[in-house]
């Protein structure tokens, strides 16, 4: 009988083929190899507000020479235009679509089966799977979908980012099974008291480090920082937030003070 088995030793180590962003930060924060990993699954979640979507425009913005696809199910892509014109994207090789263009799962399937984008980005696993397949129970019709989205980026060597909602508690809408059919799992936090914005590998991610990124979105574009950057960041803005109340105090103070006094010019000086 022919043994098959390796020794551990025996076993070859490869690099998997990656898809660089042009954003050192992001694409240490992907991959160990760096980027993100062809023919993976990521699942994306997230609290209200948090920019789920304006992260997938900000990454089809840097990779202008990838084909990506882009199915809205949760709104118009009319109005994700509108409410991410501050990212001025521009991609010539990217592709949208939403219910109006493209009314169901499957007519979804045979587009990206012609075009054959080497990223699939999806918004939201909950409205295909509660819309499009009716006669399942939700956890049913969410594998379905999750299983079909993955199975056709793996034969094709595609990478699927696909977008789960939480629920008002801030927990994921769904099974955790769900998950573990993914390779990897985004959580973008927006905490809306502090106005700190936090993206993190949630439950896992097989093909890198678990480190956590932090980001702003600004008027004209989305901004990441390490954590060193963002610490440094947080340091200056509380100092320039000092600097500035104790001018507005002094500047206060010497409209009481006494102009006529010998000493008052020296005082300001000072």
């Amino acid at each position: 009988m022919e043994i098959k088995s390796k020794k551990l030793e025996d076993i070859s180590i490869e690099s998997e083929p990656t898809i660089l962003t042009g954003n050192e930060k992001l694409d240490k924060w992907f991959s160990s190899d760096g980027g993100i990993v062809k023919g993976t699954s990521i699942f994306m979640t997230g609290t209200p507000g948090a920019g789920k979507t304006t992260f997938l425009m900000y990454l089809i913005k840097i990779l202008k020479d990838q084909t990506i696809y882009l199915y809205e199910r949760e709104t118009l892509m009319s109005k994700v235009r509108v409410q991410t014109a501050n990212l001025n994207v521009v991609n010539k090789n990217a592709f949208f679509a939403d219910k109006n263009d493209v009314k169901n799962f499957n007519e979804f399937l045979k587009e990206i089966d012609e075009i054959k984008p080497s990223i699939v980005m999806v918004d939201s696993l909950q409205a295909i799977a509660d819309e499009d397949f009716p006669e399942l129970s939700g956890v049913e019709a969410r594998i379905l979908v999750l299983n079909t989205l993955r199975k056709w980026c793996e034969d094709n060597n595609s990478t699927l980012i696909l977008i789960g909602h939480n629920t008002k508690d801030g927990e994921f809408a769904g099974e955790n099974k769900i998950m573990q059919y993914c390779d990897a799992h985004i959580e973008m936090v927006f905490n809306q008291e502090s106005g700190e914005r936090i993206m993190s590998w949630g439950i896992k991610n097989r093909k890198g480090p678990m480190g956590k990124l932090f980001y702003e979105i600004t008027e004209t574009n989305f901004e990441i920082y390490d954590e060193n950057e963002w610490k440094i960041k947080k340091i200056n803005k509380n100092t320039n937030n000092l600097e500035l109340g104790l001018y507005n105090f002094l500047e206060t103070y010497f409209k009481f003070l006494n102009k006529k006094n010998i000493h008052y010019n020296d005082f300001v000086k000072e």
